[in-house]
């Protein structure tokens, strides 16, 4: 889910809660922790979804509409186009669909 293997190293080394990446993605918390999820795998993919929903409140988006409008285009999404589906980027698209489809005040 992040946006390249560099940052998913990154994110494998890190290991206190609440602190950002170089490209300033708030993580949650590392590979360590998935000791207590239950199963190996789930930890990392866990991180992966909780640093999208802190990432969503950072930047004021609704965390569900996010996550079912994210569902629901990942599938046919670009592999390259991925960052237009990162928080920040969705809400600025969002805006700007939401003012153009504003009719100007009289």
């Amino acid at each position: 889910m992040l946006g390249s293997t560099g940052e998913a190293d990154e994110v494998r080394n890190i290991r206190r809660r609440g602190q950002k990446s170089s490209t300033g993605v708030a993580i949650l918390f590392a590979e360590s922790d998935s000791q207590w999820i239950g199963h190996p795998k789930a930890g990392p993919r866990l991180a992966n979804l909780f640093t999208l929903i802190e990432n969503c409140r950072q930047v004021g988006v609704d965390v569900a509409a996010y996550l079912t409008d994210l569902i629901t285009r990942l599938p046919g999404h670009p592999a390259g186009k991925i960052a237009e589906l990162l928080p920040a980027a969705w809400k600025r698209a969002r805006d700007a669909a939401k003012s153009s489809a504003d009719p100007p005040a009289a």
